[in-house]
Protein backbone atom coordinates (compact mmCIF):
# COMPACT_ATOMS: atom_id res chain seq x y z
CA UNK A 1 0.00 0.00 0.00
CA UNK A 2 1.57 3.50 -0.75
CA UNK A 3 1.01 6.00 1.50
CA UNK A 4 1.96 9.90 0.74
CA UNK A 5 3.63 12.09 2.78
CA UNK A 6 1.80 15.26 3.77
CA UNK A 7 4.37 18.20 3.54
CA UNK A 8 3.58 21.30 5.98
CA UNK A 9 2.20 24.53 4.54
CA UNK A 10 3.21 27.19 6.17
CA UNK A 11 2.22 30.94 4.78
CA UNK A 12 4.17 33.60 5.94
CA UNK A 13 1.86 37.28 5.98
CA UNK A 14 3.62 41.12 6.50
CA UNK A 15 3.84 44.22 4.43
CA UNK A 16 7.68 44.02 4.62
CA UNK A 17 9.61 42.20 2.18
CA UNK A 18 12.23 42.06 4.94
CA UNK A 19 10.03 40.52 6.97
CA UNK A 20 9.55 38.08 4.62
CA UNK A 21 12.27 36.81 3.34
CA UNK A 22 14.21 36.25 6.56
CA UNK A 23 10.81 34.43 7.95
CA UNK A 24 10.72 32.42 5.22
CA UNK A 25 14.17 31.56 5.18
CA UNK A 26 14.45 30.33 8.68
CA UNK A 27 11.42 29.03 8.57
CA UNK A 28 12.93 26.78 5.38
CA UNK A 29 16.11 25.85 7.55
CA UNK A 30 14.15 24.64 10.75
CA UNK A 31 11.20 23.00 8.85
CA UNK A 32 13.19 21.52 5.46
CA UNK A 33 10.26 19.45 4.50
CA UNK A 34 7.81 22.68 4.99
CA UNK A 35 6.69 24.36 1.90
CA UNK A 36 6.59 28.10 2.54
CA UNK A 37 5.43 30.71 0.91
CA UNK A 38 4.63 34.46 1.75
CA UNK A 39 1.94 36.94 1.10
CA UNK A 40 2.32 40.67 1.02
CA UNK A 41 -1.04 41.25 3.28
CA UNK A 42 -4.29 40.37 4.28
CA UNK A 43 -5.76 40.50 0.15
CA UNK A 44 -2.96 38.21 -1.14
CA UNK A 45 -2.90 35.67 1.91
CA UNK A 46 -6.53 35.37 1.77
CA UNK A 47 -6.51 34.82 -2.24
CA UNK A 48 -3.70 31.93 -1.76
CA UNK A 49 -5.98 30.72 1.08
CA UNK A 50 -9.04 30.33 -1.36
CA UNK A 51 -6.71 28.30 -3.66
CA UNK A 52 -5.09 26.04 -1.18
CA UNK A 53 -5.31 24.99 2.51
CA UNK A 54 -2.43 26.24 4.92
CA UNK A 55 -1.57 24.35 7.96
CA UNK A 56 -0.16 27.22 9.19
CA UNK A 57 -0.51 31.25 9.26
CA UNK A 58 1.83 33.48 10.55
CA UNK A 59 0.68 37.14 10.17
CA UNK A 60 1.76 40.45 11.38
CA UNK A 61 -0.89 42.71 12.92
CA UNK A 62 0.12 45.86 11.27
CA UNK A 63 -1.09 45.89 7.51
CA UNK A 64 -3.00 47.43 5.10
CA UNK A 65 -6.02 45.59 3.59
CA UNK A 66 -6.62 43.83 5.80
CA UNK A 67 -5.16 44.18 8.88
CA UNK A 68 -3.63 40.93 10.51
CA UNK A 69 -6.94 40.61 12.88
CA UNK A 70 -9.28 40.74 10.28
CA UNK A 71 -6.77 38.25 8.28
CA UNK A 72 -7.07 35.79 11.31
CA UNK A 73 -10.77 36.01 11.76
CA UNK A 74 -11.41 35.49 8.13
CA UNK A 75 -8.95 32.52 8.66
CA UNK A 76 -10.85 31.08 11.62
CA UNK A 77 -14.05 31.10 9.89
CA UNK A 78 -13.39 29.82 6.77
CA UNK A 79 -10.50 27.97 7.28
CA UNK A 80 -10.88 26.70 11.05
CA UNK A 81 -8.32 23.89 11.23
CA UNK A 82 -5.43 26.32 10.41
CA UNK A 83 -3.46 26.88 13.01
CA UNK A 84 -3.21 31.47 13.23
CA UNK A 85 0.18 33.24 15.18
CA UNK A 86 0.30 36.57 15.49
CA UNK A 87 3.87 37.97 14.64
CA UNK A 88 4.36 41.75 15.69
CA UNK A 89 6.72 44.23 17.20
CA UNK A 90 4.39 47.38 17.55
CA UNK A 91 1.05 46.01 18.79
CA UNK A 92 -1.29 48.11 20.74
CA UNK A 93 -3.03 46.73 23.92
CA UNK A 94 -5.92 47.17 21.84
CA UNK A 95 -4.91 45.52 18.82
CA UNK A 96 -4.02 42.37 21.20
CA UNK A 97 -7.02 42.39 22.81
CA UNK A 98 -9.30 42.17 19.53
CA UNK A 99 -6.80 39.96 17.80
CA UNK A 100 -5.79 36.96 20.82
CA UNK A 101 -9.31 35.37 20.57
CA UNK A 102 -8.90 34.78 16.55
CA UNK A 103 -5.06 33.80 17.22
CA UNK A 104 -3.38 30.12 18.79
CA UNK A 105 -0.27 31.85 20.12
CA UNK A 106 1.27 35.29 19.53
CA UNK A 107 5.06 36.16 19.18
CA UNK A 108 7.00 39.59 19.66
CA UNK A 109 8.96 40.78 17.09
CA UNK A 110 12.23 40.02 17.31
CA UNK A 111 11.12 36.38 17.61
CA UNK A 112 14.20 33.86 18.78
CA UNK A 113 14.13 30.84 16.39
CA UNK A 114 15.93 28.60 18.64
CA UNK A 115 14.55 25.05 18.53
Amino acid sequence: METTTHHHRILVVDDEDKVLGALKRRLSQLCPDAEVSIAHGGDEAIELSSHRDFDLVISDLRMPKPDGERLLNFLRRYHPETMRVILSGQATSEMLLAALPVSHQYLEKPCPTER
